[in-house]
């Protein structure tokens, strides 16, 4: 499982989170949080631009579905190469944060005032 966190630029805003779990392997757990970073932000620079859309209402949002099929295209790469050729289960987790720390796509709702 890989979390990455971007903010609505389409950069990370934190290092990926990497979980392992179940997978028996022998490699690295440091280097290939780094190389696996490093194909994310590959991805993002290569490509974020294109992925960075606008709305009805001039906000910028994020393409997720091309993003994701990019980023499982190349993680499922860097696995196969890491792991000797292992295919394990991919799981890549986005969460999208606006200028003001909002998630995107979540309008924050005004708290009901007392009557």
């Amino acid at each position: 499982t890989i979390a990455i966190t971007l903010g609505a630029d389409g950069k990370l805003t934190t290092d990926p989170t990497i979980q392992l779990r179940g997978v028996a392997h022998s490699i690295n757990l440091s280097r290939f949080q780094q190389s696996a970073k490093q194909v994310i932000s590959n991805v993002l620079t290569a490509q974020g631009s294109e992925l960075i859309l606008n709305n009805r209402s001039g906000q910028s949002t994020i393409d997720w579905d091309g993003l994701k099929t990019l980023m499982d295209r190349e993680l499922r790469r860097l696995i196969r190469r890491e792991f000797d050729r292992r295919d394990p289960m991919l799981i890549v987790l986005f969460q999208g944060l606006a200028p003001s720390s909002v998630p995107l796509g979540i309008v924050p709702v005004p708290a009901a005032s007392a009557s």
